[in-house]
């Protein structure tokens, strides 16, 4: 039994997480510069995200795997993707005429989940969201609202940043 937070415990896994900020920082730059997040590059980031239950897998059995090994970080994937997607979905929802949330923003953050895992997620779109508050508190004192919307996948970018950072410490 293990108590505390998990931390990275092999090249693959240290290689997968290392990787995916990557991967989150071109989605941010393409977002900051057209406030899109395109379909196509989702569908192409997918497989990372797919290999994260196998990788964390691996990892926490020394390389054996088997269906008991491989149900619950296929689970915790699950539970991220749905977590991720909820959260951002209700934002959408309960925003004013649904612009506050774009379904790109959804669609990456399920992904993001299923790669992060339940925890991971809940406290990247905190981040994000924390973030974003403090830039959205700064312009609020340009009275233009097109100076308000701001792109969100550059505060997931810098959440997921220090989520990973902290699966190292």
């Amino acid at each position: 039994m293990t108590i505390g937070t998990r931390t990275v415990s092999n090249a693959a896994r240290i290689a997968y997480y290392l990787f995916m900020p990557l991967i989150v920082a071109g989605f941010a730059a393409y977002d900051a510069k057209t406030r899109r997040v395109p379909d196509k590059a989702l569908v192409l980031f997918s497989p990372a995200a797919l290999a994260a239950p196998f990788i964390n897998a691996l990892a926490s059995n020394a390389g054996a795997i088997g269906f008991n090994t491989f149900v619950l970080p296929l689970l915790s994937s699950l539970l991220g993707a749905v977590l991720g997607a909820a959260v951002l979905l209700a934002a959408a929802w309960i925003s004013k005429d649904g612009r506050g949330v774009g379904g790109g923003d959804i669609k990456f953050a399920a992904i993001l989940g299923f790669a992060y895992g339940p925890y991971s997620i809940i406290g990247i779109l905190l981040l994000a969201s924390l973030l974003a508050l403090l830039v959205g508190l700064v312009r609020m004192k340009q009275a233009d609202e097109q100076a308000l919307r701001l792109p969100f996948v550059p505060f997931i970018a810098a959440g997921c940043l220090v989520v990973t950072a902290f699966k190292f410490i």
